[in-house]
């Protein structure tokens, strides 16, 4: 797993790399910015113009060196330098005579707070200030920003942008450049998952360069980035001579009157998982769409029409539980929740057995250390409580994973695990495209699959969380994030499993 560094572990992995490698910090910089370079080559034709703004530390030595590299490749290249030399970086000097010095090498000193004009098809580059900013941005920084952030055109930010801290949000009227990309070198940054802060980030690329990964491995942290190399690590091939009592037995418990299409799409993306066998209880009045809908499941059918109330005897002979698609919060509803959670099966509690659960919070010393949450901020806020921001949001996730021993899956752009040892693993799956009702059901039922599989309750979460986002992701490329359906995730799901199982056979 990749681990999310603070804004000091960075600096003390720079150091330690310099020391260990050894190589010297000037060409370490030219190394960022190779890589940088690399990246914008790639992307732009040699018609485009880059304005690039360089402040007067490392970053702005990273923004320079960038400069230079794209002058040599044959780019048009305008540097814009900030600040007094005495309050230079050494390294940061060195390349603004490497600039200078480069033929058409042009360097334009910045001393007020009014920019020359640039087109909108001209390229911004932000390398003003990177991790070690240490207060908010002010003067004649704070005036460049807001005319940066008037720009049409596209800004692409090194590191960080500017005014964002790696480890802290931006309070209110603070100033940060709004880019569209953020080349960040190493690992993303924590601020580049929480909205009030992400959205400053755009599209963000991580580079490799090279630090030591022995040094960072041996850090201290408890929050890591969820990547494919994980999920090909975590996910399992199928035996020749299995059959369908080695992949689970589940029970999926959804629906009610007007909701039962929550429990056909848990179903359907349950059973498109993996799972060996389905059972699913639904309300009396739904049977004939489960049946028609997902065949391969075998319904069971509750004893009122239009919602849950009295479960299926044995829940004990279900390798795993799902409730809460659908299900509404009906008094005879909230009793089958509570029969539920005293099962002591693995569980996956969503949608309206968590709103329950909220209702009945002392229910919650009843539920069992291989437990899934999957709320999204208002469930989750509607069982512990408002957050003060993201950051706060995070933390009260955490401890109540910890305090409660349960994994927490908290939906978003970057949905976030948490896990009962306190960790936390950030989703880089999915898009815009899941806010739409139904997406959550999905999940639901991934995650059951897994979980009845006989996966660990982490591993289930992260890999339903990653293949839900990876076959959005999917549908979104083919089709659009507009246009795109629940449903249609749950049919582009083989697809994805087939990619990871070529990798496994």
């Amino acid at each position: 797993m990749k681990k999310i560094l603070t804004a000091d572990q960075f600096r003390e992995a720079d150091r330690t790399t310099m020391a260990q490698e050894p190589i010297s910090s000037l060409a370490l910089m030219e190394r960022a910015a190779q890589k940088c370079t690399d990246w914008l080559v790639e992307r732009y034709d040699r018609h485009r113009v880059f304005r690039i703004f360089c402040g007067p530390g490392n970053n702005g030595g990273d923004g320079l060196a960038i400069a230079r590299l794209l002058l040599i490749a044959g780019y048009k290249v305008v540097a814009y330098g900030f600040g007094k030399e005495s309050d230079w970086t050494t390294d940061r000097l060195t390349n603004t005579h490497s600039v200078k010095e480069t033929v058409n090498g042009p360097y334009v000193s910045i001393e007020t707070s009014t920019l020359p004009e640039f087109g909108k098809e001209d390229i911004i580059i932000d390398a003003l200030f990177g991790t070690g900013m240490s207060r908010p941005l002010q003067g004649i920084y704070a005036d460049i920003v807001r005319q940066l952030n008037s720009h049409k055109g596209e800004v692409i930010a090194i590191d960080l942008p500017s005014g964002l801290f790696a480890d802290r949000l931006p309070i209110e009227n603070e100033l940060v450049v709004k880019a569209t990309y953020t080349l960040t070198f190493q690992a993303p940054k924590q601020t580049f998952f929480y909205p009030t802060s992400g959205k400053f980030v755009g599209q963000w690329v991580v580079l490799d360069i090279r630090l030591n990964l022995a040094f960072i491995d041996a850090l201290p942290g408890s929050e890591f980035v969820l990547e494919p190399m994980d999920v090909k690590r975590l996910f399992r091939s199928r035996s020749k001579f299995s059959h369908k009592g080695n992949y689970g037995h589940g029970l999926l418990i959804a629906g009610s009157e007007g909701k039962s299409g929550a429990a056909l799409l848990a179903a359907r993306s349950c059973l498109r998982s993996g799972v060996g066998l389905l059972t699913v209880h639904v309300p009396g009045g739904a049977t004939a769409l489960l049946q028609s809908g997902a065949p391969e499941a075998m319904v069971h059918a509750d004893v009122m029409p239009d919602r849950i109330s009295r479960l299926p005897e044995q829940l004990d002979r279900f390798a795993a539980l799902g409730i809460g698609p659908g299900i509404g919060t009906y008094h005879e509803t909230a009793v089958a929740v509570h029969q539920v959670l005293m099962s002591e099966r693995p569980l996956v509690l969503d949608a309206d057995a968590l709103n329950i659960l909220s209702e009945h919070k002392e229910w919650l010393r009843w539920i069992n250390e291989r437990t899934i949450l999957t709320p999204h901020p208002k469930e989750f806020e509607r069982l512990v409580g408002p957050a003060a921001d993201d950051m706060d949001r995070h933390r009260l996730q955490i401890d109540f994973s910890v305090d409660h021993q349960v994994v927490v899956v908290l939906k978003g752009a970057h949905t976030c695990i948490t896990t009962p040892e306190g960790n936390s693993f950030f989703n880089t799956t999915g898009n815009a495209g899941l806010a739409k009702g139904g997406s959550g059901d999905v999940l639901t039922g991934i995650i059951l699959s897994f979980l009845a599989q006989g996966y660990p309750v982490t591993d289930a979460a992260l890999l339903g969380v990653w293949f839900h986002g990876k076959a959005a992701d999917n549908v979104a490329r083919r089709t659009s994030m507009q246009g795109m359906l629940p449903s249609d995730v749950v049919e582009e799901l083989p697809a994805v499993f087939a990619d990871y199982e070529r990798h496994l056979i």
